[in-house]
């Protein structure tokens, strides 16, 4: 009665539930019967202190919300390739709700045949690492061949099963603050038996601006969701998972929205999009990239204004971007489902020319691509540069913005600019009495004093900079405000 033949399905169930199941097939009944916890539990199956197979299920896999309510079962699409978890699963897609007894509804062989192979490694503390594979591992394997850092030893393993697809790694002594570190990754084996191959992964740990705020949508439109985009500047992988959003609740106090509890890696120049909803933000921008739109709970971003603070695993504050409605291009007349977008990631956050909405092109955003206002630093060697010297401020992500470059061999310059229209007439005080560094960049976007768009013509920048022993320089440079037809 305990045997199961090859290819043979078996439904097990509590002994109160065979009569109604045993129509579907043959049925064992248990007794006592796991109580299954709706939100998600462990199921192992062992003989004798054998492991067999093993599922730490979730409700969130599911593949929609109406089906994580109720009344459907999860299926395991490729039974072929039992080391998988989520990606392995899914909702029953039979009229029934379930397929007990007969080949599941979403049966795939073969679908995830990838070898298993190394995933990523974060920093957790400052001693240890966590190692992350796309299939579940073998522990004992791991334990016998761990990472190797060089010149640190391995003090402690930790995994949550026998077979598992996380394993938290301490290294003593210390690992050194702001350092790189080079990781050998030896060869593993999954609970099939079979390799995942040695690799070698270099992490480095995170500095304040290694990732940065690239773009918020925090006004989205009725029904829909916001969203914050992050790029990494540095020249490594970067592990988001145990990263979080801070905030400040009414009492004061600073609380943490982690981005992800699941690995999330973000390469060298990579972008990766986090909202409550990317249906929602794949359905709103048609150009959305939906493999790097990931589902987290974000903290309230208001309307008007507010911050927008990216912190490490060590809670150590990376990027801060303080934003406010009014650093959206004036002249538009909706703000609803505009992001406001970082228009080059190597400028500072603080910096408000260094905003601006998105383009009407793009439909207002540009989740997971480059920005529509990105703009690269003019490499002229000149001291002053505005570029492009002839801009279009319609906000069409088309040379929207006049952008004007200070570079000098020291620091300590303080800058004036004014800009005066075709009739010699002052029409905008864009910096007054700001301090310089050797690099610094600022934007005008074609809007005067009064908040009102200047007319098409050639206006004249009138750059003002002295140092505190009292050298002065001028520099007057042209510019055309143009318009597309």
């Amino acid at each position: 009665a305990g045997v199961i033949l090859p290819g043979e399905h078996l439904i097990l169930c509590s002994n109160s539930g065979v009569n109604d199941l045993r129509n579907f097939g043959r049925t064992i009944g248990i007794s006592p019967w796991p109580t299954l916890n709706i939100a998600g539990d462990r199921l192992l199956l062992s003989k004798d202190s054998v492991y067999i197979h093993a599922v730490n299920y979730s409700r969130d896999w599911h593949t929609d919300s109406e089906r994580s309510a109720g009344g459907y079962s999860l299926e395991l699409i490729d039974p072929t390739n039992p080391c998988w978890e989520a990606e392995n699963w899914k909702s029953s897609d039979d009229l029934k709700g379930g397929t007990p007894g007969q080949q599941n509804s979403v049966f795939d062989a073969g679908a995830l045949a990838q070898q298993a192979r190394f995933a990523s490694a974060s920093l957790l503390d400052s001693n240890t690492l966590s190692f992350r594979f796309t299939q579940r591992m073998d522990s004992f394997y791991f334990a016998q061949n761990p990472p190797v850092i060089s010149g640190y030893s391995v003090s402690n393993i930790a995994s949550d099963r026998r077979f598992s697809q996380r394993f938290d790694v301490r290294y003593t002594p210390q690992l050194k603050a702001g350092d790189v570190f080079q990781i050998q990754v030896p060869t593993q084996r999954n609970c099939k038996q079979e390799t995942a191959e040695a690799v070698q992964e270099i992490i480095k740990w995170p500095s304040p601006g290694d990732v940065v705020v690239n773009e918020l949508l925090f006004n989205p439109r009725t029904g829909g969701s916001d969203f914050i985009e992050f790029y990494n500047r540095s020249e490594y992988n970067i592990e988001l998972s145990g990263w979080a959003l801070a905030y400040t609740n009414t009492a004061g106090d600073t609380l943490y929205r982690p981005l992800s509890e699941t690995s999330v890696r973000l390469a060298p120049g990579g972008y990766r999009v986090f909202t409550p909803s990317p249906e929602n933000i794949v359905l709103e921008y048609a150009r959305a990239i939906d493999s790097l739109i990931h589902a987290t709970t974000l903290p309230t971003y208001a309307n008007a204004s507010g911050v927008a603070t990216l912190v490490s695993p060590f809670k150590e504050v990376i990027d801060r971007f303080v934003y406010d409605d009014k650093m959206h291009f004036p002249l538009l007349r909706d703000v609803k489902g505009v992001s406001l977008e970082r228009v080059n990631p190597n400028r500072h956050s603080s910096e408000r020319s260094n905003w601006h909405s998105a383009s009407e092109a793009e439909n207002f955003a540009t989740p997971g691509y480059q920005n529509s206002q990105f703009m690269r630093p003019n490499p002229a060697d000149e001291e002053v540069v505005l570029y492009p010297e002839t801009f279009s401020p319609d906000n069409d992500g088309v040379d929207d913005q006049l952008f004007i470059q200070f570079k000098f061999d020291q620091p300590g310059y303080v800058a004036n600019v004014r800009i005066f229209d075709p009739s010699g007439r002052e029409i905008k005080k864009l910096l007054n009495n700001v301090l310089l560094g050797t690099e610094s960049t600022f934007s005008w976007d074609g809007i005067d004093e009064n908040g009102e768009k200047c007319r098409v013509g050639i206006y004249v920048v009138f750059c003002e900079v002295f140092d505190l022993n009292g050298d002065v320089k001028q520099y007057k440079k042209a510019c055309v405000l143009a318009t597309r037809f």
